[in-house]
């Protein structure tokens, strides 16, 4: 079974429980405007550091289009005519170019996976699927997280949730934990702004709970899209409502932009800043009907179970996670 990938990140710690091995997979049927991950969007790119660049010409060279034409100045890449072959990458020295998708087998994918177990074993991690939206790869998903089942590796998917259910219902057997991206809390606005359906997605987070799959849902906080006390308190209701087990709140970063750059794009959030630890308090204090600054003083405090929440209305403990003190 083969499936296309970005990169693989090895000892990561912020994509699930303990330490993993998180794989990004090649392709996403989103188009969010504020993505980190812009090279995984398309089924493969190439992207060119020019601060890597020591202006060789070997990539010049290893290209069968001629994509490249290098000066004393600048290197400038054709990308209409380019194919993305990757010999480019290839032949360069230093780093300055990549390709993003390349084809991997599913056993050695696995096998790679399968290096760092004793650390997954210690810490409690494990394999993490993300993207991209891996899920546009159900089978290969399915068949990697087989095999990682049968070496005790556990796994956990990063997906926007934005598919047909039976993709997601291929890894249910091999797969208990989910990360679900809920990126705004309109109709509309889903469609309008990521090219998706909200609808689709809260369906999924009511089957994926209904079957028994532990469900974090996870916003990423984007100014001017769902920063305002109105947004916050309509998506934790709606993780609250389609079953989710714990809400997480990630504040809008700019680490993404190098990589625009590197692809020849428009990074439309140049000019934004990061979202402020203050601001994202505020917006948790909102949602949860709390007074400003209650439920992260209540969480510092140990009150209230380390910051879970309880739903005495529908009998069910919810966790909200905390945002960090500046």
């Amino acid at each position: 079974m083969t499936g296309r990938f970005s990169r693989i990140q090895r000892f990561s710690t912020e994509d699930g429980p303990g330490i993993r091995t998180t794989v990004f997979l090649q392709g996403c049927n989103l188009r969010c405007p504020w993505c980190h991950n812009p090279e995984t969007v398309p089924p493969a790119a190439l992207l060119y550091y020019a601060q890597n660049c020591i202006g060789c010409g070997r990539c010049a060279a290893a290209c069968p289009q001629g994509c490249h034409r290098l000066t004393a100045r600048e290197h400038r890449i054709d990308r209409e005519k380019c194919r993305l072959c990757g010999q480019c990458a290839a032949a360069c020295p230093c780093g300055a170019l990549e390709i993003s998708g390349r084809d991997i087998e599913a056993s050695v994918l696995v096998d790679a996976v399968q290096a760092d177990a004793d650390y997954y074993a210690n810490s409690g991690g494990g394999l993490t699927l993300s993207g991209g939206e891996p899920l546009l790869q159900p089978d290969f998903c399915a068949e990697t997280a087989r095999l990682c089942a049968a070496r005790g590796i556990p796994v956990l998917v990063d997906t926007a949730a934005c598919v047909p259910f039976s993709s997601l219902e291929k890894l249910l057997p091999f797969v208990k934990e989910f990360y679900v991206d809920l990126k705004l809390p309109e109709e509309e606005a889903y469609r309008s702004v990521c090219h998706g359906s909200l609808e689709l997605v809260k369906s999924n987070l009511r089957r994926l709970s209904g079957a028994g799959a532990r469900v974090t849902v996870r916003v990423p906080v984007i100014p001017g899209y769902n920063d305002t006390p109105r947004a916050a308190a309509e998506i934790r209701e709606t993780a609250l409502s389609c079953g989710a087990a714990a809400l997480s709140w990630l504040p809008f970063h700019r680490l993404g932009a190098p990589k625009y750059e590197a692809m020849g794009l428009p990074y439309a959030f140049a000019g934004t800043p990061p979202l402020p630890p203050s601001r994202l308090r505020m917006l948790m204090d909102a949602a949860s009907g709390k007074r400003e600054g209650e439920a992260a003083d209540a969480a510092e405090k140990g009150e209230g179970g380390g910051g879970e929440e309880e739903d005495k209305g529908r009998e069910r403990r919810f966790r909200q996670a905390q945002p960090p003190r500046p």
